[in-house]
């Protein structure tokens, strides 16, 4: 089976073939003056979330990527799980081609703001993979999610703002922007049981800063080549209490039930 390399090494192969003026993000890393151009330490960080519930993407028959953008999540899934059947919808038009070919992707997009055009129980798995801070109904959208996850299916959740994040205080102190909703672990247990949903695994990610937001300040090569450097020992940041409680993101992997 893959391993961390292997995904890592597959990602940046299939976000270089994203051509130019499609992700204004995405071409912003690539002229980064930290001299980011591979996109290395964010397709790094996405693979190190996809791990967390690695196990859930194997077992799994029937995805739905929830606001899928470049769906590299989705990619990660078929590179583990062949005989998956992955849905993905996004707002946007339409999906890059690279990857959403890789992945056997079939897009659709949405125009509504909480409701999908899927049927009831239609999946045993869905991502949601830094979407749900950015829904406007954040409750009709999990009360729509459940509507289409199969009963003890799953809904994963990863890249959800930490109300305790010393860089979304940064960001907001010194860059005057970050994410609108941040959220706890008690808050997003409390909210997933609201929604029929019961958390099986739940924790924090990302402690050290990534150079994602904000790596156009920096003019500096050789800082943002240290800062990334300092993003390997991530992983054992991840696992320090109390350090960890102020981590970047958290997450949730959890099942439906019919019946509390």
């Amino acid at each position: 089976m893959p391993e961390r390399r292997e995904f890592k090494s597959k990602l940046m192969e299939l976000v270089a073939r994203i051509p130019p003026n499609v992700d204004p993000v995405l071409d912003g890393f690539r002229h980064s003056k930290a001299g980011d151009s591979s996109y290395s330490t964010s397709l790094d960080r996405q693979v190190r979330a996809f791990l967390l519930y690695r196990s859930f993407a194997e077992s799994g028959d029937r995805f739905l990527d929830w606001g899928c953008r470049h769906a590299l999540d989705s990619c990660m899934v078929r590179m583990v799980n062949e005989r998956a059947t992955i849905e993905g919808c996004d707002i946007t038009p339409q999906m890059v081609e690279p990857t959403r070919a890789f992945a056997r992707m079939n897009y659709t997009q949405l125009t509504h703001a909480w409701k999908l055009p899927y049927e009831d129980d239609a999946f045993d798995r869905i991502i949601c993979s830094g979407v749900l801070e950015h829904a406007p109904m954040m409750n009709a959208s999990l009360s729509e999610l459940n509507r289409v996850t199969r009963p003890d299916g799953y809904l994963i959740i990863t890249f959800l703002p930490n109300q305790r994040s010393y860089t979304e205080f940064a960001l907001r102190t010194l860059f005057k922007r970050g994410h609108r909703r941040r959220y706890s672990i008690r808050q997003l247990r409390r909210t997933l049981l609201e929604h029929g949903f019961e958390p099986v695994k739940m924790g924090y990610h990302q402690v050290l800063p990534s150079l994602i937001t904000g790596h156009t300040f920096i003019g500096i090569p050789m800082l943002g080549r240290a800062i990334r450097w300092a993003f390997r020992a991530d992983p054992f940041a991840e696992r320090l209490w109390p350090l960890k409680l102020f981590s970047a993101n958290v997450y949730a992997v959890a099942r439906k039930r019919v019946y509390m």
